[in-house]
């Protein structure tokens, strides 16, 4: 039986599950993977997740799953604020990774081996693109938590050649990107079946698995290995002398680095 408690100080009238990451259910998991994207514990000890006034309604769902009646508030930026002040679960929390700073967590094994998880990290910290029928899947944060997800998604798609880059002009941020039918077979496995999720990307992804996608053409896969190639130099002209190698427009082959995740967009 679940036991909610009743924070002391000022939050002693609100109430919540302390209980709630003690086992690692589908839920659970989903949630750390949210937190280690978008949450954080703060210099007061409280864990706060901060999301846009459009996504309100998955704040709703995380203060749900607390079983908790915290207040949700809006801030000054058009987003809005949970803090939980529950001890246990702002300790469990701590000890299972959030205490570090955003780019240095490193998930757990059980944390790595949950598809639940990494739709939570996906759906705070990754990108779903849709375009010309084709679909890429892109997913930012520290070196550790990154290269965890692709070990976990070459695991599970072998055909997989994406490989983890640092971003340009941002130390320490590194970038997994894939896309057409890697990135279809990827989003299905991380949203088919899956009981919560963000719910603009859960829509994104019943798209993504609707679309016939054509295999590339051999010239558009030595494309993308120049873009990839410019967008890794860190030198000034890189996009227009691969641009010229192309015979492309510049700004196409900048567009497209963006498109695969090269880029911070």
């Amino acid at each position: 039986m679940t036991t909610l408690s009743r924070s002391r100080g000022p939050a002693f009238k609100y109430k919540c599950n302390p209980c709630a990451f003690d086992v690692m259910t589908p839920e659970a998991l989903y949630w750390l993977g949210f937190l280690f994207a978008d949450g954080h514990i703060s210099k007061s000890n409280t864990l706060e997740l901060c999301l846009s006034r459009t996504d309100i309604g998955h704040i709703e769902k995380f203060r749900a799953f607390l079983k908790s009646d915290y207040p949700i508030k809006f801030g000054t930026r058009r987003n809005t604020v949970l803090k939980i002040g529950t001890p246990g679960v702002v300790e469990r929390a701590r000890v299972l990774g959030l205490g570090a700073r955003s780019l240095m967590r490193v998930p757990s094994s059980e944390m790595a081996q949950s598809r639940d998880f990494w739709r939570g990290a996906v759906d705070g910290d990754g990108t779903l693109y849709l375009r010309r029928n084709t679909i890429s899947l892109t997913l930012i944060g520290g070196k550790a938590m990154v290269q965890a997800f692709a070990s976990w998604a070459q695991l599970h798609c072998p055909r997989l050649r994406s490989v983890v880059a640092e971003k340009r002009h941002v130390p320490g941020l590194f970038t997994f990107s894939t896309e057409g039918k890697t990135a279809q077979e990827l989003v299905a496995l991380l949203y088919d079946g899956a009981t919560v999720a963000l719910d603009r990307k859960a829509n994104l992804a019943a798209q993504a698995g609707a679309l016939e996608l054509k295999a590339k053409r051999p010239f558009e896969q030595i494309e993308d290995v120049w873009v990839r190639l410019a967008a890794g130099m860190k030198v000034r002209g890189a996009f227009a002398h691969v641009a010229r190698v192309l015979n492309r427009p510049t700004e196409r082959v900048y567009q497209r680095a963006k498109c695969l995740g090269f880029l911070s967009a």
